[in-house]
């Protein structure tokens, strides 16, 4: 059984944003920039008229969570020279990127999270914020080959599988816009001393991991 991450006492709420901000942007490759704020009341109403319609019908958490995460990658599309625009939502519940762009979106019941680049720079990105929970050795045999479960539980370097989780989501919305190939997580092979994944049908990504307060993971290639 593989340790779990040692307990972390949680920072002020305001100092807590700052940290995983300051490691997002730690994490970010070059050409990408990133954003990360908690989720506030009536966030929802951030959504443009044409997100909103994209959304399905959900609980106004949910909505909320959208909203800011939206609303991040927009202000964060100037900083890439490309002008803000709806990102609404496409079958399989990615955002439509505009042209030029690529990206990704993220957040937990707490905060929320964008990444962008610009598409002649990179393939694709993927990101994902969880928080960081005890192990479970359920999910640990769902998401995790032989050798992956070796690397973790040997080389200590991803101790808790929701790391792992982690890791592969964001592999998975870093290629599934270009590739459209759905894959399950036996598909995506993590490799941890080179900080690279490769899925079933050959496309190589990078990524990175925090986990400080919260497990965050990107990937791009």
């Amino acid at each position: 059984m593989c340790p779990p991450l040692a307990p972390t006492i949680s920072p002020p709420p305001c100092l807590e944003e700052a940290l995983l901000m300051k490691l997002l942007r730690g994490m970010l490759p070059a050409g990408a920039v990133g954003a990360l704020r908690r989720i506030r009341p009536q966030d929802e109403q951030l959504l443009t008229a044409a997100e909103t319609a994209s959304l399905p019908a959900r609980v106004a958490v949910r909505r909320r969570a959208s909203g800011a995460a939206r609303a991040l990658a927009r202000e964060l599309f100037a900083a890439i020279g490309l002008e803000a625009t709806d990102l609404v939502r496409r079958p399989g519940g990615m955002p439509a990127w505009p042209q030029h762009a690529v990206g990704s979106l993220a957040h937990d019941d707490v905060f929320a999270a964008a990444v962008v680049g610009r598409s002649d720079v990179l393939g694709g990105m993927g990101l994902d914020i969880e928080r960081i929970e005890p192990p479970d050795e359920d999910l640990l045999a769902l998401v995790a080959s032989p050798l992956e479960r070796r690397s973790m539980c040997d080389g200590g370097t991803l101790s808790p599988v929701e790391a792992l989780f982690s890791i592969k989501e964001a592999v998975f919305k870093a290629v599934y816009p270009h590739d459209r190939m759905f894959l399950d997580f036996d598909d995506i092979l993590i490799d941890v001393e080179s900080r690279s994944a490769c899925t079933c049908y050959g496309r190589h990504v990078a990524w990175r991991m925090s986990a400080q307060h919260r497990i965050m993971a990107i990937a791009w290639w």
